[in-house]
């Protein structure tokens, strides 16, 4: 109970929500932030368009939609996709029927470009490169100490996700909780 109640959304929250796809959450949190802000980045073209339109159309206002995908570093890389969701930068994770060829950015060039003071929550769903994104954010966790939701279910070199970013999260000074099918939350110790 104690670990649900640190995930529920705060009216003065900054939150950044890497891979939203059509931007569910966003309309559901949005309302909740009142004084806060919510970053959207989507890397998907469709998906982005749609995530900006659903912001858009519903009037909400302090939602920030980004066209990118998230990573270590600022590049281009091939997102593989197929219908909706189903897209990853990580081959080993999906292989697509489409190749979009996308901008990167990490969440510290987040923070930095968007000049935020304070991260109190940082959503990954990034099927698959979440590891990456943690490597991205290594000065917002350090400085900022957000409450972390990841999506730890995939793979990576035959470990789940969730193993793999609990490491990365540790060495960070999170406390680290994964559920049954890997779905992952840290809280700064």
């Amino acid at each position: 109970k104690q670990l649900s109640q640190a995930f529920v959304p705060r009216p003065g929250d900054v939150v950044i929500d890497c891979g939203p796809f059509l931007g569910f959450g966003e309309l559901r949190i949005a309302p909740a932030l009142e004084s806060g802000h919510m970053y959207a980045v989507e890397a998907d073209r469709v998906c982005h368009a749609l995530l900006s339109r659903n912001i858009s159309h519903n009037g909400i206002n302090n939602v920030t939609a980004l066209h990118r995908a998230v990573w270590d570093s600022e590049t281009e890389l091939d997102l593989q996709s197929d219908f909706a969701q189903a897209n990853s930068l990580v081959a080993e994770v999906h292989k697509g029927a489409a190749v979009e060829r996308v901008r990167t950015i990490t969440v510290d060039r987040i923070v930095e470009t968007e000049g935020l003071k304070k991260l109190d929550m940082l959503s990954l769903t990034l099927n698959g490169a979440e590891v990456e994104a943690i490597k991205g954010a290594q000065q917002a966790l350090s400085d900022l100490r957000p409450r972390i939701r990841l999506a730890g279910w995939y793979t990576r070199g035959g470990r789940k996700i969730s193993d793999i970013t609990k490491d990365q999260l540790e060495a960070l000074g999170y406390q680290v909780f994964i559920g049954l099918r890997g779905n992952t939350m840290a809280l700064p110790v």
